[in-house]
């Protein structure tokens, strides 16, 4: 049995996602603290600070 179509079908996929940018005053050794335990985590700063903030596990 053959099936045969004159249509093509056209998948497209287009992802956006808005972000925000927030600041965070931090001393020179809480920079460090964050730095160390994102790359003990294996993962970005931003990532370990997201993951932090929302409660997420880390890596």
């Amino acid at each position: 049995m053959s099936f045969l179509t004159t249509d093509k079908a056209k998948v497209t996929s287009s992802f956006q996602f808005d972000s925000n940018t927030v600041s965070v005053c931090l001393s020179d050794a809480e920079t460090q603290v964050i730095q160390n335990k994102a790359k003990k985590a294996g993962i970005s700063v931003n990532e370990y600070i997201r993951n932090a903030a929302l409660g997420f596990p880390m890596g």
